[in-house]
């Protein structure tokens, strides 16, 4: 028997999809950049330029998202958990601030491929952020914050939610 449930192995198989076309670009502005892809509806736009801030106003139920640049869908790291509202989703703070530290170049501005890894390992349900705060490396990890606070996306004034996810 399998440990996905149905609805995974569906999701699972729609991101192998998207990660495999080439040339995807932002419906608003063509970029290629920051992209994301809305599992609700389909549209690809960028984290840029308030683009995809601006589609989860219009769209307040649109809370699957797909990152172009984790190459996999915004959810619990926890493989088995069907959380992928990024509006429920944690992201623990410590090891966010550590990857960063580690994994990303200042010098041309990228990500290492094991830092996008330990980007995706630090997003969590509420279900599961305890048992990520009890293996985080820093045992008194107790600061998350949501993946996407909706009561923010009016206020950024970078335009952007996350450079981390897309």
């Amino acid at each position: 028997g399998s440990f996905y449930s149905a609805e995974l192995k569906q999701l699972f198989k729609k991101c192998q999809k998207i990660g495999s076309r080439k040339g995807d670009k932002c419906s608003e502005c063509g970029v290629q950049a920051n992209l994301v892809y809305c599992l609700d509806c389909g549209v690809i736009v960028c984290d840029n330029k308030s683009h995809l801030i601006n589609h989860l106003i219009s769209y307040p139920s649109h809370n699957k998202l797909y990152s172009y640049k984790m190459r996999r869908a915004v959810k619990c790291c926890k493989s088995t958990c069907k959380e992928t509202n990024i509006y429920e989703l944690q992201a623990c703070a410590h090891c966010l601030s550590r990857c960063f530290d580690r994994h990303y170049s200042m010098m041309n501005a990228t990500w290492s491929g094991q830092g996008i890894q330990y980007i995706a390992n630090a997003i969590c349900c509420d279900d599961h952020f305890e048992w990520h705060r009890i293996n985080c490396a820093n045992a008194r990890a107790g600061y998350s914050g949501a993946v996407v606070d909706a009561s923010m996306l009016h206020s950024s004034s970078s335009g952007q939610i996350s450079e981390y996810l897309f």
